[in-house]
């Protein structure tokens, strides 16, 4: 968990803020990054651990809506950013992948499962692809001038 003091910094005026001000933000940094990554194994282990109606508490819809749109949203750029593009792939894989299992319990005739499943799975396939493109074309854009290529950062 974050403590009191970071936790009061980010609110108060985000990242830059602290990088801006902080007498060594690249130690904050290092700090912030091991709470952020304890943090998600914490997080993790309970998902795994607890008892559904335990987590049916703890994980609600709209918890986890609001970290899965903060994930996939930056409102502070209009670049191609392909760590969201892969991210929000693998939401899709781990949703469909989910929705296919419970599927197959309810309904075992495969022909009508596939009628079901198989626009999902194609929607996912076109997740991949689109990140696939966004992947490529941030490594390498073309000048609209020149013809040349230049690296996006």
């Amino acid at each position: 968990m974050l403590t009191k003091a970071t936790l009061n910094k980010l609110k108060k005026g985000g990242w830059k803020s602290i990088e801006k001000n902080d007498s060594n933000p690249a130690q904050t940094w290092h700090r912030l990054r091991i709470q952020i990554n304890d943090t998600l194994d914490h997080l993790a282990l309970l998902a795994k651990t607890l008892p559904n109606d335990k987590q049916e508490v703890v994980f609600t819809q709209e918890k986890i809506w609001k970290l899965a749109s903060a994930l996939l949203t930056n409102p502070h750029s209009e670049a191609l950013e392909p760590r969201r593009a892969v991210l929000a792939c693998e939401f899709m894989r781990a949703a469909y992948d989910y929705c296919n299992s419970q599927y197959m319990k309810i309904e075992p005739h495969l022909d009508l499962r596939r009628e079901i499943t198989d626009p999902i799975h194609t929607g996912l396939r076109m997740c991949m692809a689109i990140a696939d493109k966004v992947i490529s074309r941030s490594r390498v854009d073309v000048c609209s001038n020149c013809g040349q290529s230049t690296r996006n950062k």
